[in-house]
C-alpha cells in the first residue's frame, strides 16, 4: 500500500509552476492526509538555489505550498542506505537522492527522470518502487480499484 512518498527537485518544481500538474495533485493529495509526503535536504537545496536563480517570486510559493501539504524532510541516509542505492554507473547526486527516498522509507519515489534512477540497482531490489507524477497516480488507482487502500490494516 502507498503510504510515503517522496519528491525529487524535478517534481517539485512541476509542483510549483504547473499547478494542473499531476505533481500538484500529489501536494493537494500531502495537504488533504491521503498520503505523507518527503522530501530530502539534497533536494530542498537544489530547488531553492535554482528558484533562487531562475524564479525568485516562486520560493515563498515553494514554502506554502510544502507546509501545506506537511511534506517532511528525510532523516540524512545511514551507511546501508548509501550501499543500496550505489550502482556504479550512476552519479553521486542521484545515488545520494536515492539514499535519501531509502532513509525516509517511502513507498514510492517520483520523480520526472525515473530512468535517472532506474539506471543503478535492480528495481525490483528497492524496497520502494518509482515513476513520474502520472505514473503514481496510475499505481494508486490501481490500488484503489484492488480496494487495498480501503481496508484497515
Amino acid at each position: 500500500m502507498i503510504k510515503r512518498v517522496f519528491l525529487d527537485t524535478g517534481a517539485l518544481f512541476a509542483a510549483i509552476l504547473a499547478p494542473e500538474s499531476g505533481a500538484r495533485v500529489l501536494l493537494r493529495m500531502g495537504e488533504a492526509g491521503l498520503i505523507s509526503l518527503w522530501i530530502g535536504r539534497t533536494t530542498l537545496r537544489e530547488a531553492d538555489w535554482t528558484l533562487r536563480r531562475k524564479a525568485p517570486e516562486t520560493r515563498l510559493d515553494l514554502a506554502r505550498l510544502l507546509e501545506a501539504a506537511d511534506a517532511q524532510i528525510a532523516p540524512q541516509p545511514d551507511v546501508a542506505a548509501l550501499a543500496r542505492a550505489a550502482p556504479p554507473q550512476a552519479d553521486a547526486r542521484t545515488r545520494y537522492i536515492l539514499a535519501e527516498a531509502l532513509a525516509a522509507e517511502a513507498d514510492y519515489f517520483v520523480t520526472l527522470t525515473p530512468q535517472r534512477y532506474r539506471q543503478g540497482p535492480d528495481e525490483s531490489t528497492l524496497p520502494l518502487r518509482l515513476g513520474t507524477p502520472t505514473e503514481f497516480l496510475q499505481a494508486l488507482r490501481a490500488e484503489l480499484g484492488q480496494g487495498e487502500l480501503l481496508r484497515s490494516e
